[in-house]
């Protein structure tokens, strides 16, 4: 996988000013489509997962109400060493969307539609 360098849209980013935005579904679907980097299977998957945080979050401030142990998603029965489980009171479902949301949210980061805070992007493990 090293050397593999992933094209972003042609147009240079927007700036953040109007706050976090969802991306076009067909520009992030295009590229994933033709990032050539993932199987058959895993771009299903992603797409799958995407239109999932569309359909959760279908406006983007609002994934930024959740305390960050939920942003940050977990696996169900994950077990990591350098963070605990997530407690009791976990909503299981949105940690789940929100865990395999990532490819997604690092996307609209890159191309300037999200800022991650610093929580956020020091501990999932991608």
């Amino acid at each position: 996988m090293s050397g593999v360098v992933l094209r972003l849209p042609a147009l240079p980013p927007p700036r953040l000013v109007a706050g976090p935005r969802h991306c076009p579904a067909e520009e992030y679907t295009s590229f994933v489509e033709h990032s050539g980097i993932y199987t058959q299977d895993r771009k299903i998957r992603l797409h799958r997962r995407h239109v999932r945080f569309l359909r959760q979050f279908p406006e983007l401030d609002s994934w930024f109400d959740q305390p960050l142990r939920q942003r940050l998603g977990w696996r169900n029965k994950d077990t990591q060493t350098r963070r605990r489980g997530p407690g009791d009171d976990f909503d299981v479902t949105a940690g789940w969307i929100n865990y395999n949301a990532r490819d997604y949210l690092i996307y609209l980061a890159l191309t300037g539609r999200l800022r991650l805070d610093w929580g956020w992007l020091e501990f999932p493990p991608l």
